[in-house]
């Protein structure tokens, strides 16, 4: 069964908290990951102002990152 959109933005929402959780904790690829995973919930709901908010934050990690990101 897909999930409904407020299935979608509540799953969103978590991801986004987990990323930024990580970047607070200077765990750059886990934050990538989890803002990676709420874009795609984002995605799903159609939440476009969800998107650009947590697209602002994933370029803001670009810095931080190295190869290995």
């Amino acid at each position: 069964a897909s999930l409904s959109t407020y299935d979608s933005v509540m799953w969103g929402c978590s991801f986004r908290l987990l990323g930024e959780l990580a970047q607070a904790r200077a765990d750059i690829i886990k934050a990538r990951r989890y803002y990676r995973e709420a874009l795609k919930a984002f995605r799903t709901a159609g939440d476009k102002l969800a998107m650009a908010e947590v697209a602002a934050l994933l370029a803001a990690l670009k810095p931080h990152m190295t190869d290995r990101g």
